[in-house]
């Protein structure tokens, strides 16, 4: 059923009209998306492009290895040449020795650098599967408990409400006041500096390097959790030296992880220029021209990262989810981001996607959280509520020539770039000191059916 109308939202920030369809639409069985198309179950192919934009470890190490014995042929073969080491049945030019030596000094040169990177990136590759194994088998051996783990189901809140979305683009949303140097008392809009949480897929290297070049670090901390590809060498020599002592390394309980959140918190990072090592499996290199607040991050065993983002949500003034490149085999992120939604206002949350995201996977993956929030959640009542999916970052086409201009095809590829605008304009349009409860001020909306009660499959939701 469609009804044409006019939709005002109230929100704590601003008020403004949408002319709008209405649908209302069962909660399992509907026919209709968010853009009036059918609600996706499964998501289209350019939903996990991101995915493959950066090299893994493994693929990096494995394509310099190649690279370098091509390199070290290219050069023996360069040296060979003029001795009687080459083969007689092998053809032999009118070549100068002089060319030959040009050409050996620059394929050892080459081979020389190609070889360092895959040192490096091999260096990273193994000990993330170090990290890994050793986890595993302290695990076996009961030093750690066991990282395997269960979805407890919570009961479900009596009262769902309907959910709206505002998919406005950044470039809608209104610029931020005047921007700051950031300092241990405000932030780069003049307000006290936040607590984010970040939580987002581990593989989606993009996606976490734009995030930490954006503008969210200029308006508090980001909280975020690390896998065993963000251990540096540094790190996992320091673990070696402990003889195996994981408290230095890993984070294996509940109430070591309490106590490494109620440390102190930095200062706010003055330099411009600086780069992140142990955030992900590259280094990230950020300028902050206003300055901003060093990221928390955390490397936490398997048995507690449930216990973690729990945490982590109780003291988050506001948390971005970021379900770019969410696939239907991340389980670990269908379960933070149902609870995110048991514990978190939808007004204090903001969904990220990318420019390819199918927008109508990631509607169905968010309604499908909703449906079934917990009791108790502060989304449950009678009133609408909105959920803001926000589209952020760019893909950029970068065309390198390979060889002599006209004689070879350029190589094209595709890196995902941070537009910093996008994310400044986000984080300053939520202000938690402003945000109300949802019942203190009802927002103005079209009358409709309200939702029926538990989980029954007739119940209507809308779309708009």
């Amino acid at each position: 059923m469609a009804e044409a109308c006019r939709l005002q939202l109230k929100t704590p920030f601003r008020t403004f009209r949408i002319g709008c369809t209405l649908h209302l639409i069962p909660h399992e069985r509907s026919a209709g998306g968010h853009r009036g198309g059918a609600m996706r179950n499964t998501p289209r192919r350019r939903q996990g492009r991101v995915l493959v934009l950066e090299p893994k470890r493994p693929a990096t190490t494995i394509a310099y290895s190649i690279v370098t014995v091509l390199a070290v042929a290219v050069c023996a073969a360069a040296l060979l040449y003029h001795t009687t080491v080459w083969p007689k049945q092998w053809p032999h030019g009118s070549i100068s020795p002089r060319t030959t030596t040009i050409v050996a000094v620059i394929a050892g040169c080459v081979a020389a650098l190609w070889f360092a990177g895959a040192i490096v990136n091999g260096r990273r590759w193994h000990i993330a599967r170090a990290v890994r194994r050793l986890s595993e088998a302290a695990a076996s051996m009961g030093v750690l408990p066991s990282d395997t783990w269960t979805s407890q189901v919570a009961p479900r809140a009596t009262q769902i409400p309907a959910l709206g979305w505002d998919d406005r683009r950044p470039r809608k949303v209104p610029r931020p006041p005047r921007l700051r140097r950031v300092t241990a008392t405000h932030n780069v809009v003049g307000r006290r500096p936040l607590s984010i949480v970040y939580l987002r897929t581990f593989e989606n290297q993009p996606r976490a390097r734009t995030f930490l070049q954006g503008a969210w670090r200029e308006f508090g901390y980001v909280y975020l959790l690390r896998s065993a590809a963000s251990v540096t060498p540094a790190e996992f020599r320091q673990f070696k030296r402990s003889r195996g002592n994981f408290t230095g390394l890993l984070i294996g309980s509940t109430e070591q992880f309490a106590a490494e959140l109620a440390r102190p918190l930095p200062g706010p990072i003055r330099r411009r220029r600086h780069r992140f090592t142990n955030v992900g499996p590259q280094t990230i290199r950020v300028r902050d021209r206003y300055g901003s607040y060093p990221p928390r991050t955390f490397l936490c065993h398997g048995s507690i990262w449930q216990s973690s983002v729990d945490m982590l949500l109780t003291r988050a003034d506001f948390v971005v989810v970021d379900l770019s490149g969410m696939m239907p085999a991340n389980a670990g992120v269908r379960y933070e981001l149902q609870r995110v939604i048991d514990r978190v206002p939808i007004e204090r949350i903001v969904f990220l996607a990318d420019e390819r995201s199918d927008r109508d996977y990631l509607h169905t993956e968010i309604q499908g959280a909703w449906s079934n929030m917990a009791s108790g959640s502060p989304n449950s009542g009678t009133q609408p509520r909105v959920a803001r999916l926000a589209v952020t970052d760019s893909f950029r086409q970068i065309q390198q020539q390979t060889g002599p201009p006209g004689q070879s095809a350029p190589y094209i590829y595709y890196r995902l770039i941070a537009r910093r605008w996008q994310s400044r304009r986000l984080a300053a349009e939520l202000d938690p000191d402003k945000l109300r409860p949802a019942s203190s001020e009802p927002l103005t909306w079209p009358t409709f059916p309200p939702p029926g009660q538990g989980r029954n499959p007739e119940t209507s939701q809308w779309w708009s």
